[in-house]
Formats: C-alpha cells, structure tokens, sequence
C-alpha cells in the first residue's frame, strides 16, 4: 500500500522522520530508544551520546545516537523552468523512492507529495543519492507500482559536523512517459486589462501554441478538438473574466505561444511571443500574457516580463 505520511517502505537501518506535516520528534527516549534516560546528560547502556537534551540534529539524536540529520527537498522542474514547476501529482507520482550511498547505505520510499523528508543519525562522511518517482494503486488487478520517472535525479551531499538540506530537482528529461494538462491563461494588450481599453481596441484574439514549431492540439472550453495554430481568431475576452482562459488536454513540457489582437477589421494591432510551459494534470497555475502593440510608436509596456509568470492557481475542478 502507498505509504502513509511518517510511515517508510523497504528495509533498511535509517530513522526517518517525516517533517511535511510538522511531525515532532519523540522525546524521553533513552537506551537506544527503550528507556527514560536519553537526555539526561548520562550515557546509559544503549546510547552512544547523551547531550542532556532529546533534540535532534545536533550530533546527538532524540535517541542519544550519534550523527547528523540530512533534510531532503524534492521538486520537478523547478529549476529547469523557473515558476513552472509541477507536482507529483501531475506527473502520477505517489511516492519517492530514495536510494542513498555512503557510511551509512539505505533505501526507502515515502509519500511523494509532502515535499521533504528528514533522515536523521548519519555518520559524518560522502553520500550520492538518487530518487526515482513511482505510481503505486494497491487496488488495481494486478496491484501497480511502477516508476515513473527513469532514476537520472541524484545529489551528492557531506554530512561534517552540521545537520544538512539537500534538494533534488526532477529533470523534465527524467520522465519517459506522456501527460497532458490544462493550460490556463490571461490576456492584456499593452498593459489594458480589457478588449475595449485597448488601444486600439481588441476585437478577436488568436493564439498559437507550438512545441519545435509545431502547433499543438487540445480541447477547447466546449471540449472540442482544436489546433492551436492561430488560424482561427475567436472573440476577445477581458483580462479580469470571473475565470481564465483554458484549453484541456494539451501535451505537458516546454512551448511557446504567439498572441496576436486583432480590430474589428480583422487586422492585428498586437502581437507578442512568449516562452511558456504547459502543467501536467488541471491543476495548473494561471499565466498571464501581456501583449505588445504593433504601432511603430508603442512601447513595450513595462511591468511586462520577458516571459509570462504564473500569478495563481488555477480555478478548483468544480469551477471548470
């Protein structure tokens, strides 16, 4: 069964304390974790250190055994593509799987969506270690546990005389398989948050979505096929609409999309090509897109962003 948060799959020798959901370290433990003594500044049978407190991390554990604590961080794509990064939930992850090398070998599975997890007691010395995703439904026929991601996310990391933080971060690369995901967004023209205010106004807005120069396929707000080539202009729709834009089941990774503004007339007044990322799974951040004129005059507007940043997230299921 997935592992439940604070609980660890696989064998192995480490403590692990689960700190996504503010688990406390026990205290009053003593003779390796079976009496009262351990942090009473005495080193009873079973201790290897006693510091005269329970805390842990600072050489002398909650267990008065001795050895540091290595906090480590997950995140996907965070660094690769800066505000884009996904969860596990996106990619299908249930639970990491962490494989550590060094003084003290392990390995061990936990919940994927806390974030973090804390191992503690290692002995000073070089560690490597990798993490591969996995997708666990004990109650599917047959039971699945697969992974995921193809295990290429690792980190090397020394434990000295200081507890330590170690961040792993899922390379888009990592991830074999294919997901899509609902692209939301929102539009301004030259810093104007409505079709009217624009200058000139907006009349219909086309978008392009392209991934290699290929234009991308998805599902409109009717859940109807569509190509998001730009070839087709739909109506304007203000910036500060109760919900923003969408298109569903877009292929996940790296694109970038064009935006063009065009009058009542049907020529383009606007138009900007931004880098953007497209989340796996609905719940995406929304992105917002501010577009240039293309009068000879017009500056670019100056809160604009090179690229579009995620500002929210995106709407709940319910409001889809």
């Amino acid at each position: 069964m997935p592992a439940r948060h604070g609980e660890r799959r696989g064998a192995g020798l480490l403590a692990l304390a689960l700190v996504g959901a503010g688990a406390a370290a026990p205290s009053g433990c003593g003779g390796g974790g079976d009496g009262p003594g351990c942090g009473n500044g005495r080193l009873d049978p079973g201790e290897m250190c006693d510091d005269g407190n329970t805390a842990d991390g600072d050489g002398c554990s909650y267990r008065c055994q001795t050895g540091y604590n290595a906090t480590i961080r997950w995140t996907v794509i965070k660094n690769e593509f800066p505000g884009f990064n996904e969860t596990c939930a996106g990619v299908g992850a249930d639970e990491i799987e962490l494989a550590m090398a060094g003084p003290r070998p392990d390995t061990l599975r936990v919940d994927c969506q806390y974030g973090q997890t804390t191992i503690s007691e290692l002995p000073p010395g070089d560690y490597t270690l990798g993490a591969t995703l996995h997708e666990v439904d004990p109650l599917a026929m047959p039971p699945v546990d697969r992974p995921v991601s193809s295990g290429m996310t690792m980190a090397a990391f020394t434990i000295a005389d200081r507890s330590e933080t170690i961040d792993l971060d899922f390379a888009f690369a990592d991830f074999p398989g294919s997901y899509t995901g609902t692209f939301w967004f929102r539009l301004k023209w030259g810093g104007a948050t409505t079709c009217t205010g624009a200058a000139p106004p907006v009349a219909e807005q086309a978008l392009r979505l392209e991934r290699g120069g290929v234009p991308l396929t998805g599902l409109d707000e009717m859940n109807m096929p569509v190509t998001l080539d730009g070839a087709t202009p739909a109506a304007c729709r203000p910036f500060d609409d109760q919900f923003a834009q969408k298109v569903n089941g877009v292929a996940w990774g790296p694109a970038q999309i064009t935006v063009t503004g065009l009058d009542g007339a049907g020529l383009a007044q606007f138009r900007r090509t931004f880098d953007t990322f497209v989340g796996a799974g609905a719940a995406n951040p929304e992105l917002v897109f501010d577009v240039n004129s293309l009068a000879p005059d017009a500056m670019p507007p100056d809160a604009s962003p090179p690229d579009a940043a995620p500002v929210a997230d995106a709407p709940a299921a319910d409001a889809m």
